[in-house]
């Protein structure tokens, strides 16, 4: 019988946090050729990192969700994304909705903003 000890599962554990971390920052760089230009990689990683964490506290854990958690985070950037602009972002991430509908229903609402500063 074939015996995992709690540190080999710890182990392997941060290794897939590690290389989820890995496919995030390429996703992000594929949306911005600059990005390596005005991030080092440190702040970078800490960006996905924090951002990982965020999202878990948010109830967005799939794969896909977070990265998109991500790009809209990193698109807006910081500054931004913590103003009362933003705030009811804040709101919509926190219903009682699967993240892929939240996340849905943010965007599609950015995008009707956006056509919408083109009209007036």
């Amino acid at each position: 019988m074939l015996i995992i000890r709690q540190e080999q599962m710890d182990a392997l554990s941060q290794s897939r946090a590690m290389d989820f971390e890995e496919r995030a920052i390429c996703s992000l760089t594929r949306i911005s050729n600059k990005l390596y230009e005005t991030h080092d990689s440190k702040k970078l990683k800490y960006f996905v990192h924090e951002g990982v964490l965020e999202a878990r506290e948010l109830r967005i854990v799939a794969e896909c969700d977070v990265i998109r958690y991500l790009k809209m985070k990193y698109k807006f950037g910081t500054k931004n994304w913590n103003s009362l602009d933003f705030k009811w972002i804040h709101e919509y991430l926190r219903r009682q909705l699967p993240a892929c509908k939240r996340l849905d229903l943010i965007i599609e609402c950015l995008r009707f903003c956006e056509k919408s500063d083109v009209i007036l």
